[in-house]
């Protein structure tokens, strides 16, 4: 049996704390770039020769069955001839999967989450993560869904390397991809940073700054207004009259009593009050975003600001899979990839998109942040709920800021990872908010 397996390694830039080494790697088997018929894993950079990684198959009494195949060879090659298991499997009812992740001396992995792949159905799921060595960290059966991410909890930490398997009676079922860190022996494995308003940073495998996981939410740019009465109050004042027309065309009923329901009077102009405190602030400019991040970046003696396109591509997996010579606006539509795997839909409720016959979710508007599926890295929203403002213009000289991600009014198409939008820096929208990151952790 051949596995066509892409491997992504990326190292994060150090920040000035006790984590200041850790680096986030993810290994995604369902990326994979076509050469000469030829499958060759997305990278850039320089791709660290800290951890070995290798998958085999075992039987039911764990014995290989299977060559190993090992990644520590670079760069990395391989022969296809059957492109629709883009993932690590076993091949029958009867095997067992396996993935080691081996440090180099002087190195800790840690198995941060995993994405699991299925065409369809819910499925049981027997995992095992076992320290190299033989000692069992976890034994379990799970259930999961279509393309559905779940995390191991809490993260396993090893010095001498892990070996995750999985055993499945279903052929369509396997690894999509895992998150991991590595991290120097002698210093603590990087840990999410909460800042002062109780948003999380974590570490995304390229970025050189921490990513938020969540959107910003309407009670931190509450804070943000609080304490700037001149700012413009759009995004708590607006109304929704003007959107009622569109709206009549595809009003959703929720299954969420206290979110409110568009097909009951009335329309639309009551949604605004239905928004929860936890839920993404929108109705605010690129200027309103940059303002509200220089007013977090005096008030904690941090650097904030919106995110890099780059950034963002990072965030959601891809940024390795796209041309960096192109602006964002070339990019757009370049990498078939959604959040949560590659195909549409998702599982029910697992994003807040446009609902249509293909998907439905419980959100008729913005739902909380964190109300649906994290992804790889740990990180919310980036496939719906809201669109997202980014740092870069659309292309070099336009006057339009780029806007990432799809949202609860977004159709199929604009929710690939790599759909970009434009917007002017002024205007602002009731379905784009922005996310931030944390450039470096500074000490006062």
């Amino acid at each position: 049996m051949k596995v066509y397996l892409s491997l992504l390694l990326i190292s994060l830039a150090s920040l000035k704390t006790v984590h200041a080494q850790s680096e986030a790697h993810a290994i995604q088997f369902e990326l994979l770039k076509l050469e000469n018929n030829q499958a060759i894993p997305q990278s850039f950079g320089d791709v660290p020769h800290k951890l070995d990684v290798s998958y085999r198959v075992l039987d039911k009494e764990g014995k290989p069955v299977e060559t190993e195949v090992s990644f520590a060879d670079r760069p990395y090659r391989y022969s296809v001839s059957n492109l629709s298991h883009r993932w690590a499997s076993a091949p029958g009812q009867d095997s067992i999967a396996e993935i080691a992740l081996i440090p180099q001396e002087g190195f800790q992995v840690t198995l941060r989450r995993l994405r699991v792949a299925t065409f369809s159905g819910s499925h049981d799921l027997k995992i095992r993560l076992l320290e190299e060595g033989g000692k069992v960290l976890e034994d379990r059966a799970i259930k999961i869904a279509e393309r559905s991410p779940f995390a191991l909890a809490p993260a396993s930490t090893s010095t001498k390397g892990l070996r995750f398997q999985w055993e499945t009676r279903n052929g369509n079922m396997g690894l999509a991809a895992i998150s991991v860190l590595l991290t120097p022996i002698d210093q603590k494995p990087f840990e999410p940073i909460v800042n002062s308003l109780g948003l999380t940073f974590e570490k995304v495998p390229g970025s050189k700054s921490l990513v938020a996981t969540t959107e910003v939410r309407v009670k931190d740019y509450a804070a943000f207004a609080q304490e700037n009465p001149e700012i413009d109050n759009s995004w708590n004042t607006f109304i929704w009259e003007e959107w009622s027309r569109v709206f009549q065309t595809w009003r959703i009923p929720s299954k969420n009593p206290d979110r409110g329901d568009l097909n009951k009077e009335p329309l639309v102009e009551d949604v605004y009050a239905k928004q929860k405190l936890d839920d993404p602030v929108v109705n605010v400019s690129w200027e309103d975003a940059h303002a509200f991040c220089r007013w977090l970046s005096k008030k904690e003696g941090r650097t904030y600001r919106l995110l890099t396109d780059h950034e963002w591509s990072c965030a959601a997996g891809i940024a390795a899979a796209e041309d960096s010579a192109l602006s964002p606006g070339e990019k757009s539509g370049g990498v078939h990839h959604y959040v949560w795997g590659t195909h549409f839909p998702p599982q029910v409720n697992s994003e807040n998109l446009r609902e249509f016959h293909q998907f439905q979710d419980d959100y008729p508007h913005t739902s909380p942040v964190t109300a649906t599926s994290a992804n790889l890295f740990g990180l919310y929203g980036l496939a719906g709920n809201v669109q997202e403002l980014c740092e870069d213009p659309l292309a070099k000289g336009s006057f339009f800021k780029v806007v990432r991600g799809g949202g609860w009014r977004t159709r199929e198409l604009h929710a690939t990872s790599s759909s970009r939008a434009g917007l002017p820096p002024f205007q602002r929208n009731i379905s784009i908010g922005f996310r931030i990151a944390l450039e470096s952790e500074i000490t006062p």
